[in-house]
């Protein structure tokens, strides 16, 4: 069993704002952080594409199989090194300074290396069939094969969270329970374009009173009722699959079907990644913001659904407010004391994307399928094995 230490916190609760002689917030370290790790590979990225670097150092003609699965193989072992630096400080530098949850001393590396290992298998199997895809059936081959990818990793999410994070169903009761050892584990709306469970944290069990728990359920409930959570899912399944194509259109078809072409592909859709990280927060914002309207219209509802928020963003960042342009751009969760959180002002806004349900963190777990680099990147799992097949979500 994992031993873990609860610190008390460094940050006002009312403000967000420093108590101790810490410099920057928790929540501000790991924004910098997710902003450096996203920002290193969509560079990275960029810049191995415009110097050619997968041509020159991988084959650039159709290959046997072991010499194929061998650079693919070796493409994903050196994305996890590059990574590694980046998940220290996330899943237990950042967490120990600032007094947060986190695993103690030696306990951290095998938890660590399992969620790595596990995670680098998926996207090495993607790739490895993305690349005979490729091969057999050039861009339709692709298309066709990211989406089923994609589908089959909504299917086995339970699967892929127990085996990389360790979460692990409890019990069953009005919904499914589950125990994760972060404390930033949120569960979220399971299934793939129908719900099968709404996935609840054990520590929302143990520590939230009985109306706030049911005002988060009925949040979701709700998100499922007006259709915001399947068009979520499905506009992040399409998203991937059009990111899949426009990488294989733009790899070229002489290259696609080698190891080069695959890995071009691949440096191409974390590009794709990167713009969706700055678009699909704002409809995933618009989905809560419609939600929770509904739900304030009823003041002792709105009491409850207020505390129970205050209760998840402490388990989250400990963030309750935050700069409009950051909020804009990094956080597909709104903060609970933004304004629109409460007087539901975006309901009066034309946008031209409808609201989806949790859009932006669902596309950035299922651009693995088209060996996105970007899945883990983030200020919100960055180094935390827990949350990288359940984001945070609403």
């Amino acid at each position: 069993m994992s031993t873990l230490t609860e610190a008390n916190r460094q940050t006002n609760n009312e403000t967000g704002t420093p108590n101790s002689a810490h410099t920057m917030t928790y929540a501000r370290a790991r924004l910098w952080l997710g902003v450096s790790c996203v920002g290193f590979f969509t560079t990275l990225s960029a810049a191995a594409l415009w110097f050619g670097v997968p041509a020159a150092a991988l084959s650039t003609t159709s290959v046997a199989f072991g010499v194929a699965a061998g650079q693919l193989a070796l493409f994903v072992l050196a994305y996890a090194a590059l990574q590694a630096p980046f998940d220290l400080l996330g899943g237990k530098l950042f967490p120990s300074r600032f007094g947060r949850q986190h695993l103690h001393g030696r306990s951290f590396a095998p938890v660590l290396m399992r969620g790595v290992s596990t995670h680098a298998t998926v996207l090495f199997v993607s790739l490895l069939v993305l690349h005979y895809a490729s091969a057999i059936g050039g861009v339709a081959g692709v298309a066709i094969t990211s989406a089923a990818i994609a589908i089959t990793m909504l299917a086995i999410r339970p699967l892929l969270a127990r085996i990389i994070g360790g979460i692990a169903r409890v019990r069953a009761q009005e919904h499914a329970v589950f125990s994760a050892a972060d404390e930033g584990f949120t569960g979220g709306i399971d299934g793939v374009l129908r719900p099968r469970a709404d996935m609840i944290p054990q520590r929302w069990i143990d520590d939230f009173g009985e109306q706030e728990l049911a005002v988060l359920a009925e949040r979701r409930s709700l998100a499922v009722q007006q259709g915001h959570w399947l068009r979520g899912r499905v506009f992040s399944v399409g998203f991937v699959v059009a990111g899949a194509v426009l990488a294989a259109l733009l790899t070229g078809r002489d290259a696609l079907g080698t190891p080069a072409g695959t890995v071009t592909l691949s440096l191409w859709f974390t590009l794709w990644s990167f713009a969706g990280l700055l678009t699909l927060p704002t409809p995933s914002r618009a989905s809560v913001h419609a939600i929770e309207a509904e739900l304030r219209s009823d003041d002792e509802t709105a009491a409850a659904l207020d505390a129970a928020l205050a209760k998840v963003d402490k388990l989250a960042d400990d963030e309750p407010t935050r700069p409009s342009a950051i909020e804009a751009v990094f956080h597909p969760v709104p903060a609970v004391s933004q304004p629109n959180a409460k007087n539901g002002a975006h309901n009066r806004r034309v946008t031209v994307i409808p609201p989806m349900w949790d859009v932006a963190r669902t596309s950035l777990f299922l651009g693995g399928a088209a060996g996105g680099l970007l899945g883990r990147a983030v200020h919100c799992n960055c180094g935390r094995p827990m949350l990288w097949v359940y984001l945070p979500s609403p």
